[in-house]
């Protein structure tokens, strides 16, 4: 059993944020692979499908982005998954808008979300997919700019950039995170640090 994590905040006034496009890769994600569901359990919207002959839960954290490792390592207790069967999608601040990054392990990078993964499972051994929404305006705060909609002309961008994380999303159920990486990592202007600010700073409620 494979578990794809998107997170997102879970009151309807979040939904079309830039915070939720875990939650948006999720639904399309759900759209093109029919199963069961939802479901609530442990704290998650989940549904049960299948990609590639592989069985596969589709999770909706109802924590808020900052607390989603309860979530994550219920489901993962409850599924005997070992980490090598999660995958985490999020949205981030440093990655342009529309560009996708898909990693086998490694920092949070300040993604609170990713954070609480980390520290629930006691490790940062897990595979993540970052959906990128900047860069962010100086003059906005990362709090405003992460729960802020996008704007009109974002959309198609947006649009394109979350059926690809679902493209990529699906090669990693069928072939594995090496041939997701090398399928979908593309160079960006500047290599983006390991360890940086990120878009999840809220208190409770991110």
């Amino acid at each position: 059993m494979k578990l794809v994590v998107g997170l997102g905040n879970p009151e309807p006034k979040y939904s079309k944020t830039r915070h939720n496009l875990g939650f948006r890769l999720i639904d399309e994600l759900a759209k093109r692979h029919a199963g069961e569901g939802p479901e609530t359990l442990c704290n998650g919207a989940v549904r049960r499908t299948s990609v590639g002959g592989s069985d596969c839960l589709l999770v909706r954290p109802l924590t808020y982005v900052n607390d989603s490792g309860q979530c994550v390592r219920s489901l993962m207790q409850l599924k005997d998954c070992s980490r090598e069967e999660l995958i985490v999608a999020c949205d981030d601040l440093v990655l342009p808008l529309g560009a996708i990054r898909v990693r086998r392990s490694g920092s949070s990078g300040g993604q609170k979300g990713l954070a609480s993964v980390e520290q629930c499972l006691e490790s940062r051994d897990y595979a993540r997919l970052r959906m990128g929404i900047g860069p962010k305006p100086e003059q906005v705060s990362a709090r405003d700019f992460v729960l802020s909609c996008f704007e009109e002309r974002e959309d198609e961008a947006v649009r394109q950039m979350i059926q690809t994380a679902a493209d990529a999303v699906e090669t990693w159920m069928r072939e594995g995170i090496e041939a997701c990486m090398n399928s979908y990592n593309r160079p960006l202007p500047a290599e983006e640090p390991t360890d940086r600010p990120n878009g999840s700073v809220l208190g409770d409620k991110a």
